[in-house]
C-alpha cells in the first residue's frame, strides 16, 4: 500500500483507506479504478442534471500534455475525432476523452482512454462497455464515477466486497497494434497481431487501414497493402480522399488487386446510397484531382456523368452537390 500511495501522490491517495482487508487489492482498485466493476445506483433527474453543468477547468499542465499526446501520435485522432481532455486521475494516469464537437463547460464526457502519465502507454479503452457512452465522469482522490445523465444511473468505481472485476472487452495486442499502426510503426503492429487476422481487428469502429491511413505514413500504407493485398479496396481509398491524402488514394488505387472492379467508382457508388450524409462525404472528393475510373476520370467529371444519367433516387443529391461545387464543373 505504500508504493501505491508513492506512485500516486499523497493528495490523490483517499484519506479514509485503512488496511482493513485486502491492501493488496485495495492498492491495485486505488491505482486502477477502472478495472472494478462498478455499482449501478438510480439517481434522481435534478441530480444528474447537476452532473451535465460540473465543469473541470483546464490547467496549463493539462493543455500541455495535449500537445505532447498529439506530438507523439500515442492517442488516435482524426479531422472530426479530437483530443478533448487528458485529466489526471493521480500522477500515474491519465483520463484521455475524445470529442467529436467541441463541448463548452470543460465537462469530462464521453468514453475514456486511461494512459499512463510517464509514456502515455495504454493502460485501458473503455469503449467496449456501451453504458458509458454518454457518461460524464467524476474524479476526486480514491472515487472514480461516471454519470449517464441520459437514463439518470451513477455508476462507482471503488472496492467492492465480492472484488469483482469488469472484463476486458478488447484484446490487449489489438489495441497496441491499433495504437502502432497509428504511429505509421507497422512492423509492430503485424507482430502483434501475430495468429490474428489483421483484417478481422477494429478499435472503436476503425479497422487496422484506417490508423494507418490517418497516421499519414506512406511507407505504412505500403507494407500493409503488401502484407494485406485485399485491404486496397472501395473503404480504403475513400478514407484516404478523406484524409485529403492523394498520394495514399493514388497508391490505393494502383495496387486494387481486382482490376475488373474500379475502386474509386465503386466508392462513390456506396457514397450515393447513404442519404444526406453523402452530400458531406461528396465534398471531399471536392477538390481532389485523383483519377478514379480506369479511364482516368476524376471524382467531380465522374459525379457530372451520374447526374446527367438521372439515376433514380440520387439524382437531388447530385443536384445539390453541384448547385455548391459549379465551379468543379
Amino acid at each position: 500500500m505504500h508504493a501505491g500511495k508513492l506512485m500516486c501522490g499523497e493528495e490523490y491517495w483517499p484519506a479514509n483507506l485503512t488496511e482493513r482487508t485486502d491492501p493488496r487489492y485495495l492498492t491495485m482498485i486505488n491505482m486502477c479504478p477502472w478495472v472494478s466493476k462498478p455499482t449501478k445506483t438510480w439517481i434522481p433527474y435534478k441530480q444528474a442534471k447537476l452532473a451535465r453543468k460540473k465543469s473541470y477547468p483546464m490547467p496549463d499542465y493539462e493543455q500541455l500534455t495535449i500537445y505532447q499526446l498529439r506530438e507523439s501520435k500515442c492517442i488516435p485522432e482524426s479531422e472530426h475525432l479530437k483530443i478533448g481532455r487528458a485529466f489526471k486521475v493521480h500522477n500515474g494516469v491519465l483520463m484521455v476523452l475524445t470529442y467529436t464537437s467541441y463541448l463548452g463547460g470543460y465537462l469530462l464526457y464521453g468514453q475514456p482512454y486511461f494512459v499512463s502519465s510517464k509514456d502515455f502507454k495504454l493502460l485501458r479503452d473503455m469503449s467496449y462497455i456501451k453504458q458509458f457512452t454518454y457518461a460524464v465522469w467524476s474524479i476526486s482522490p480514491g472515487n472514480l464515477k461516471a454519470i449517464d445523465s441520459s437514463k439518470n444511473i451513477l455508476w462507482q468505481f471503488g472496492p467492492r466486497n465480492n472484488k469483482a472485476f469488469i472484463p476486458r472487452g478488447l484484446c490487449a495486442r489489438t489495441e497496441q497494434a491499433c495504437w502502432c499502426a497509428y504511429r505509421g510503426d507497422i512492423d509492430t503492429a503485424l507482430n502483434q497481431l501475430q495468429g490474428v487476422d489483421p483484417s478481422s481487428i477494429s478499435c472503436r469502429g476503425n479497422d487496422l487501414c484506417w490508423h494507418v491511413i490517418e497516421s499519414g505514413s506512406i511507407s505504412a500504407l505500403q507494407k500493409l497493402i503488401h502484407a494485406m493485398p485485399k485491404i486496397a479496396n472501395n473503404k480504403s481509398f475513400t478514407e484516404a480522399i478523406q484524409k485529403d491524402d492523394e498520394r495514399m488514394a493514388n497508391l490505393i488505387l494502383s495496387s486494387s488487386t481486382d482490376k475488373d472492379e474500379c475502386i474509386g467508382y465503386q466508392a462513390i457508388t456506396n457514397l450515393l446510397e447513404t442519404s444526406w450524409y453523402s452530400l458531406y462525404m461528396l465534398s471531399t472528393f471536392k477538390n481532389s484531382k485523383t483519377k478514379v475510373t480506369s479511364d482516368g476520370r476524376t471524382a467531380v467529371e465522374l459525379l457530372k456523368e451520374r447526374l446527367e444519367q438521372g439515376e433514380h433516387g440520387k439524382r437531388y443529391l447530385l443536384e445539390i452537390f453541384f448547385q455548391d461545387h459549379t465551379e468543379d464543373i
